[in-house]
């Protein structure tokens, strides 16, 4: 049970991070009714006050900028975190034990064990945690969804999803091992996720190769999943393409007893979103109208908090999806030192 204490359904929520997630955190939910962000904490005071300057903050305004934790805890019911990854499972421990819901950046934790951990600490708390995969909150993903529970392309017999971005500076600390940086933990994620959302299922094997880089971190990984049923799937994440020519590839394929859906649409794609469905042979477009995906996990997340309502990333989905990526890295080596 939710422990719902909250003013005339209005919900404070503070932002811990200062980066690009965080500043579009912000716009979005300017236009979600009954949330107000009302902190912003980094431990650095300075970034607070970058961020804010760069966001048109007053910071004489009534928004609290800090790098005080305790006075940003004290005036917030929740939690946004868009933070590096190390750094999500001290923070979302901190905000649990001061009772405070939580909505955080993938992934919660670097291991199953500790994600479990804390969806167990956040009902003990009686407070809710949710992973922010924004692109499950999408009519896109809702429709593809659809497709598949009506039969419409029969029973699914192989998923493909493909996710692959530019290279980055070596500064980048996503490609630092100390900052759970990697394919994996940065693009694989939304693979696994998709293919989780899709098929409902943990897979019963998983065989993956990985090519790392000098800090001993994935930059291209592809990893084949068998399920039960004879359904098959594979999944190729990787920072491949040229670092001074921004580029990134986005493909998904579904096959089925009965057709096919196939289509480029980017995660977290917004506006018009599409895919072909193919069968017997003929294509038909079907075209998706996408709103903001953030503000739709935001209303979520108020509801979630409010009225108690299951969210679409439930502590069930969280955890299957880290065990899923956590078999995929212990194939790849991940976990051991310096490999290349």
């Amino acid at each position: 049970m939710i422990n719902i204490n909250i003013q005339d359904n209005h919900i404070n929520i503070g932002i811990i991070g200062t980066g690009r997630i965080a500043a579009r955190f912000l716009e979005e939910s300017s236009y979600v009714s009954g949330i107000n962000v009302s902190a912003i904490y980094n431990p650095h005071l300075e970034s607070v006050l970058w961020f804010a300057k760069n966001n048109k903050i007053d910071i004489d305004g009534p928004m609290i900028l800090t790098d005080d934790i305790e006075v940003f805890f004290d005036s917030v019911d929740a939690v946004y975190i868009a933070t590096p990854h190390e750094t999500h499972t001290e923070y979302i421990s901190t905000a649990l034990r001061r009772e405070k819901h939580v909505l955080c950046e993938k992934p919660l934790a670097p291991t199953p064990k500790q994600t479990v951990e804390l969806f167990e600490a956040a009902k003990e708390k009686g407070v809710f945690l949710m992973e922010a995969y924004a692109y499950l909150h999408s009519p896109f993903v809702t429709a593809l969804k659809k497709e598949i529970e009506e039969g419409t392309i029969g029973e699914i017999r192989y998923i493909e999803s493909q996710f692959l971005t530019s290279y980055y500076d070596k500064s980048n600390i996503r490609l630092h091992k100390e900052n759970y940086g990697g394919a994996v933990y940065d693009l694989g994620c939304y693979n696994t996720s998709m293919l989780l959302k899709l098929l409902e299922d943990m897979p019963s094997r998983v065989k993956a190769m990985a090519q790392y880089d000098e800090n001993g971190v994935d930059i291209y990984t592809a990893a084949l999943l068998n399920y039960e049923n004879d359904v098959r799937a594979s999944i190729t994440c990787g920072m491949i393409f040229e670092k001074d020519k921004p580029h990134r590839y986005d493909r998904l394929y579904i096959h089925g007893t009965k057709g096919d859906i196939k289509s480029d649409t980017k995660f977290n794609q917004e506006g018009n979103a599409s895919y072909t469905l193919i069968i017997e042979g003929k294509e038909q477009i079907r075209n998706v109208c996408c709103p903001h995906n953030y503000q739709l996990e935001i209303e979520q997340l108020g509801r979630c908090i409010i009225e108690g309502e299951t969210p679409v990333v439930t502590a069930d989905f969280s955890i299957k999806n880290a065990k899923i990526l956590d078999a995929i890295l212990q194939e790849i080596g991940y976990f051991e030192s310096n490999v290349m």
